[in-house]
């Protein structure tokens, strides 16, 4: 025989306009009981419309004392197979006679004059009460059962519980009955709005898996799916790719599950909407995300995490972990061009830019917009990093400060030593991709990063030659601000340089550690709790760097201070030693003026017997350069000699130089020496 219900749609909301229409059949039941045989249409006339609808599908000879049961008898035949919200609630245990009391409760969020009936019959509250329900349903007390479970898993609420139970007011929230009437909430994404793996700019490997994890939840399988990564690789975005390729909404949480009754409405929105829900958070180093069960939902959770942190609670036991890798080269070669079209090297690009898709996106549209402010067509590679560099400033420059590539590797001074060691840290930094894709495979791979330690006295050079590194590899290069990493409060240090590493690695700079012994020092034997934490702090930053995938500069003057656990970590250490004459030579000849009077002679003799690091010569040239100015006339003798004077008596020391200027100039020199500070200190001038 056929179903009387056939010709309603097979839908969500084909569903609840059946379930709509049989919580009104059990109303007017219970009405014609509490007005003692008087049809509930007499009194509510609205209930017409309902009850007339529903008229035309019964067959003949079906009472309305008769109707409730055959109703039910139907809809069990016509949810056979149906996939709809009220069905996942049958999965979940709750029975025909749950569902209609369910739904019974929301009425008033369909038609408002649902509120005048229960006005009426409650002395005036428009919304059902608890005894209300009871009455209306059977005789005082049978619904208990079914109204405790179902406030208990969160599909109804109480409106205010301080009031005696017989008096509660009872409603669905809103939310979840819109998930009734087959609709998503604010905020979900149905699968169709979902990106495809192939979309998201990901390695071929990580595609594969997230298009095998999305059968893997399809089919039930998995209760925590974990998807770590930086945030540019668009994490969330790859947790929708999952429940896309598992043909299920998205349901985001935020970065914490709410509090144990928001935690049973969420399960509860979950399972009538189907969806999977979905955590994002960035955790602290140490930090734990406890991740309790769902309350009636058990299909699956998501979770979206960067690299530190880690997961406890029931779930955990059920947890897989996909560890999503920033794009090789040919993807981002691949994702430039589709950004930026043909006119930049893509290849170029990917080598330059080592980034995750999210920020190769954001980056391409700042590009291009920078571009036509200067009325240019075609971006370029200068146009991106500056993009890359709004993007960043915000996160990154609260605890590091940009530096300004001030030379090239062949403007710097330096011995043999140091400059094939800067030589082979520019190769590494070059190829760090490439190289542990060409090594064997006794190996056993090698990381993306670059850690190197440059090591000298003050003055050699080691700042200068970061920055130039950071020129030569057109790449922005950041100074960490220890005041604003360092805290006296256990943990903040380690989140502080958690955060900013992150940022760093995301946006693919070079991060320079100045006097980097101040972080990476010995671990000292623990006699007291300072020695403890500070120990915590270095036993972070070891495990932390050697994961790194960004490239690390780390300058110190006390190499002997560094944790030999931090050396052993290193890729390289080069080191820096004082200049010896020809060096200082060098250096004099490329910092004073190109128009200086300085005999060549004696500027060799300066430079023989002046044992000063380059930094020394800087300040002494600069000091020789005001001078001249002062005068108004070319850098000279007389103006050098004073200027390293100068320098040596701030190292409370004397000039080694012996007088090589006329006694009556050198007067003058420093006459007009003392003249010139004297001028600096009272703000006067020529």
């Amino acid at each position: 025989m056929a179903n009387a219900l056939a010709m309603i749609p097979r839908t969500p909301a084909g569903q609840f306009r059946l379930y709509l229409h049989g919580a009104v059949l059990a109303a007017a039941a219970g009405l014609r009981r509490i007005l003692e045989g008087e049809e509930a249409t007499a009194r509510f006339p609205f209930l017409n419309g309902y009850l007339g609808a529903l008229r035309a599908l019964m067959p003949d000879g079906i009472t309305w004392g008769d109707a409730l049961p055959w109703f039910l008898r139907e809809l069990t035949a016509w949810e056979s197979g149906t996939a709809g919200p009220f069905s996942r609630l049958g999965e979940g245990g709750f029975t025909h006679q749950d569902r209609l009391t369910w739904v019974l409760i929301g009425l008033g969020e369909e038609d408002a004059r649902f509120g005048d009936l229960w006005a009426a019959l409650q002395g005036g509250e428009r919304r059902p009460t608890w005894e209300g329900i009871t009455r209306l349903l059977a005789e005082p007390g049978a619904p208990f059962l079914t109204l405790r479970t179902l406030l208990a898993h969160g599909l109804i609420e109480v409106a205010d519980r301080s009031l005696p139970r017989s008096e509660w007011a009872l409603y669905v929230p809103p939310a979840l009955w819109e998930a009734g009437r087959g609709d998503l909430p604010d905020g979900a994404l149905p699968p169709e709005r979902l990106s495809q793996p192939a979309h998201l700019g990901l390695s071929a490997p990580d595609r594969e898996r997230l298009e095998a994890l999305g059968a893997l939840m399809a089919r039930g399988e998995i209760g925590l799916a974990v998807i770590r990564g930086l945030t540019a690789t668009d994490r969330e975005a790859a947790a929708g790719a999952v429940a896309r390729a598992s043909g299920r909404p998205l349901l985001p949480v935020g970065p914490a599950l709410p509090q144990p009754d928001g935690r049973e409405r969420l399960g509860a929105l979950a399972l009538l909407t189907g969806a999977i829900p979905l955590i994002g958070a960035d955790l602290a180093p140490g930090e734990r995300l406890n991740l309790p069960e769902l309350g009636l939902y058990r299909r699956g959770l998501l979770l979206a995490l960067g690299g530190e942190g880690g997961v406890e609670g029931p779930l955990a036991g059920q947890m897989v972990t996909l560890q999503l890798s920033l794009p090789d080269r040919e993807a981002r070669a691949t994702l430039w061009v589709e950004l930026l079209g043909d006119g930049p090297d893509s290849l170029a690009l990917a080598d330059r830019f080592q980034i995750a898709p999210a920020l190769q996106r954001a980056a391409g549209v700042g590009a291009r917009h920078l571009a036509q402010l200067e009325g240019r067509s075609a971006p370029n590679g200068d146009d991106v990093q500056r993009a890359l560099r709004s993007y960043g400033r915000q996160g990154l420059q609260t605890g590091a400060v940009r530096m300004e590539p001030r030379a090239s590797l062949d403007h710097l001074v330096l011995d043999e030593g140091t400059e094939a060691g800067l030589q082979e840290l520019l190769l590494r930094c070059r190829h760090r991709e490439a190289l542990g894709g060409a090594l064997g495979p006794a190996a056993g791979g090698h990381p993306r990063g670059v850690r190197a330690l440059l090591s000298g006295p003050s003055g050699t050079g080691k700042t200068m030659a970061a920055t130039a590194l950071a020129g030569a590899l057109g790449k922005d290069l950041y100074r960490l601000e220890l005041a604003a990493v360092v805290s006296k409060y256990i943990g903040e240090t380690e989140k502080n340089l958690s955060k900013l590493l992150a940022q760093a690695e995301e946006l693919d700079v070079i991060l320079l550690l100045d006097e980097g012994d101040a972080l990476l020092g010995r671990r000292s034997e623990v006699k007291s709790a300072n020695d403890r934490y500070a120990n915590l702090e270095t036993n972070y930053l070891l495990q932390r760097l050697e994961p790194y995938s960004g490239i690390i500069l780390i300058t110190t003057n006390a190499a002997d201070q560094i944790d030999t656990a931090f050396r052993r970590r290193l890729d390289l250490i080069v080191p820096f030693l004082s200049p010896g004459p020809a060096e200082r030579l060098r250096l004099w000849q490329g910092h004073l003026p190109p128009d200086h009077t300085v005999p060549p002679a004696a500027l060799a003799q300066v430079a023989e017997l002046c044992a000063l690091t380059g930094g020394q010569i800087r300040n002494s040239a600069a000091l020789a350069v005001l001078l001249a100015l002062d005068e108004r006339a070319p850098v000279g003798l007389v103006h050098l000699q004073a200027a390293i004077a100068a320098e040596y008596r701030k190292a409370g020391a004397l000039s080694p130089l012996p007088s090589m200027v006329p006694d009556a100039a050198a007067s003058r020199s420093v006459d007009s020496m003392g003249q010139f500070v004297a001028n600096l200190r009272g703000g006067g001038g020529r």
